[in-house]
């Protein structure tokens, strides 16, 4: 299977980390640190999907290209 690269915002509260993915409606969890968001992530998104095969619905393309800019 091939595998498929997504966005992922993750932000901090004062406990938390929050994430959620701007390309997978519906893609959202926390965790107490970075790496248990991705790997919370990680299951959401492959949910998801696997629910995307049964159920069609929009979801973007995933990344071909990311570019970070600084202003």
């Amino acid at each position: 299977m091939r595998t498929k690269r997504f966005r992922v915002v993750i932000e901090k509260t004062d406990k938390w980390y929050i994430g959620s993915s701007p390309d997978v409606p519906g893609a959202l969890t926390q965790g107490r640190t970075v790496q248990e968001v991705k790997e919370n992530m990680k299951e959401a998104i492959s949910m998801i999907l696997a629910a995307e095969k049964k159920h069609p619905r929009r979801i973007k393309n995933p990344l071909k290209t990311e570019v970070e800019i600084a202003v």
